[in-house]
């Protein structure tokens, strides 16, 4: 019994949930008492009965129309109830998860049950997977289908769907329905739709590339590029890279919108308000490496105020091994000045200026022509070896960090004129960050030479009283020209000048009874 109300006169009274009764003190003839009864089935199966009967204090001349009963066969019924929860909120780009389940509050089994999800525009349907008994066949990319043959009284029939928020902005819904053969007795609860608003989304996708290797000493470049992959524009968007030990910040630069901040020697920052979808954020990098051995790192991480559906691909990491560097320094000093046909020493050394050890290093000195080698001897460690008369090298194995490479090197002057140059070069199979002054080139101007060699002969003996004749003479052995070229002859006491005359070209004037001079103004190399 769910209730009675009486359609006339009287009143009515409920006895428990099976009876109703409706009374009136008097009925006149002709007059009527009625009253409506309503009643829920909970029957699933069989008959049911209503019987309503009349009495009165007043005796009934036919008492048999005073009964009546009236029968009815129960038909089957199912109220199926469906919920849906969400994992939400719903983000541009980002996966959605609904719970869809449908429940039999009975009473009876339900038959060819469908429990159907299907997504609005906006929504991509990436899958759906029974939770409970019953298959799932998806349609399309919006709509699942769960469905089972029967599901008895309190059971469940669930699936689990997950779809893509393709939309940026609005309202996304997912509305799901259940249905059955089984007539229903309450429909409304059949139907249930999930509205969620769209949040913006942006993936910010971090890659990095280097000049690399990484060689103590040397400088490193890296390129940072922050790409935002949408769907929205990201707002408030910063690109911070920090440089690991062993790396010291030299500078960076934007190589595109934004602006670059650097923080002391290990962080540089670049920065944009917005940044639309398909746009691209990035700067250059360059960094010292200060340390010799191991690793160095790194890392760039793009961050936004916006969602990011995918926040793994934000951090890059770079790792390199650092490679040995060692900067050698080549100098050179000589006792100049070069002058023909005389004899130069160069000191030529070689520093290792750090900061690694530096392997087979080799320290060759090159004469031009004009010079000759003399010899060459090492003034600190390594060997020495000469290469005909115009190379000298010194090797090392090993040379260590501050340590020096030297040897000395004569070479003759055989140029009378002109410029002669000394190249001195270290190498090394350790790399140089600094390779422009491994090598030094002594240049120096020849100034003339010229040997001038006398000889002098004699008629003697000496006699008393008698003439003695002597030819002297001078020859330049060169190289050079010989310039304002003098021979004097000068006599003891004991001899008395009778004359002199000049022998070869030249001219003589005496001086006394004592000297002979023979003057010249230039004389060749190889006359006289």
């Amino acid at each position: 019994l769910n209730g009675s109300t009486p359609a006339s006169n009287g009143a009515v009274t409920t006895i428990g949930t099976g009876t109703a009764v409706a009374t009136i003190a008097t009925l006149t003839s002709g007059s009527t008492l009625s009253m409506t009864v309503t009643a829920l089935v909970t029957a699933s199966t069989g008959n049911v009965t209503n019987t309503a009967v009349g009495t009165s204090t007043t005796p009934d001349p036919t008492p048999g129309n005073n009964t009546v009963t009236f029968p009815l066969l129960v038909g089957a019924s199912a109220d199926l109830v469906v919920t849906k929860t969400s994992t939400g909120p719903a983000v541009s780009g980002q996966t959605l998860t609904y719970i869809v389940t449908l429940v039999n509050a009975g009473p009876s089994t339900a038959q060819n049950v469908t429990l159907t999800d299907t997504l609005s525009a906006g929504l991509s349907l990436n899958g759906s997977t029974p939770a409970s008994n019953g298959s799932v066949t998806t349609i399309g990319t919006g709509t699942a289908v769960a469905t089972i043959a029967t599901l008895a009284s309190g059971s469940t029939l669930s699936m689990t769907v997950t779809a893509l928020v393709t939309a940026s902005t609005g309202n996304v819904t997912n509305t799901a329905v259940g249905t059955s053969t089984t007539p229903d007795p309450t429909p409304g609860n059949n139907t249930v739709t999930f509205p969620l608003l769209v949040g913006a989304s942006a993936d910010l996708v971090v890659t990095k590339t280097s000049t690399g290797p990484a060689v103590s000493g040397q400088t490193l470049t890296y390129i940072v590029t922050l790409v935002n992959a949408g769907p929205s524009t990201a707002q408030n968007v910063t690109l911070t890279d920090t440089l690991s030990a062993g790396l010291s910040l030299n500078g960076s630069t934007p190589a595109s919108n934004g602006a670059v901040t650097t923080i002391g020697t290990g962080t540089a920052v670049a920065t944009i308000a917005t940044l639309a979808s398909g746009s691209t954020l990035s700067m250059t990098v360059t960094a010292l490496v200060t340390a010799s051995t191991g690793n160095v790192t790194n890392t760039a991480v793009g961050t936004s105020t916006t969602p990011d559906p995918t926040p793994g691909n934000n951090t890059v990491t770079f790792p390199l091994l650092v490679g040995a560097s060692a900067d050698l320094v080549v100098t050179k000093t000589s006792t100049g000045p070069a002058v023909s046909g005389q004899t130069l020493t160069y000191i030529v050394t070689l520093v290792n200026a750090g900061p690694s050890t530096a392997q087979n290093v080799t320290l060759t000195d090159t004469l031009s022509a004009g010079l000759s080698l003399n010899g060459s001897t090492p003034a600190s460690n390594g060997t020495v070896t000469t290469i005909g008369t115009g190379t000298a090298v010194a090797t090392i194995a090993t040379l260590t960090s501050g340590s020096t490479l030297s040897m000395t090197v004569t070479a003759l002057v055989t140029a009378s004129t002109g410029n002669v140059t000394n190249t001195a070069v270290g190498t090394s199979t350790t790399p140089d960050p600094t390779p422009g002054n491994n090598t030094v080139t002594f240049p120096l101007l020849v100034g003339a030479s010229a040997d001038l060699v006398v000889t002098k002969t004699s008629t003697g003996p000496a006699t008393a009283g008698q003439t003695v004749t002597y030819i002297v003479t001078l020859v330049n052995a060169g190289p050079s020209t010989a310039q304002n070229v003098t021979l004097t002859d000068t006599l003891s006491a004991g001899l008395s000048l009778n004359g002199s005359t000049p022998a070869s070209n030249g001219s003589v004037t005496t001086i006394g009874t004592g000297t002979a001079v023979a003057t010249i103004a230039t004389l060749a190399s190889g006359s006289t």
